[in-house]
């Protein structure tokens, strides 16, 4: 429900995140997330499934970096050539 309910950007909101899966899926698909657990092993896991979530997408990002500065050289190559 994310998706259809949420637009990137927003903010999802989830006051019994268990397992984090609300906040790992919203994190995925460039929403914001604010949640709230009070069992302290549901609140662990979640922040290890957020925090893995995280990791993932500054991977993809790092990645889309190098992508687009390996573009830029190519284009800066070819101008020096004309």
């Amino acid at each position: 429900h994310i998706l259809s309910w949420s637009n990137e950007g927003d903010v999802v909101f989830d006051p019994f995140m268990g397992s984090g899966t609300t906040g790992k899926i919203a994190l995925l698909n460039n929403r914001k997330f604010i949640g709230i657990e009070k069992v302290e092993e549901y609140f662990d896991t979640s922040v290890r499934r957020i925090s893995e979530a995280i990791y993932k997408l500054n991977e993809e990002f790092e990645e889309w970096v190098v992508i687009g500065m390996k573009q830029w050289l190519r284009n800066l190559e070819q101008r020096k050539t004309l």
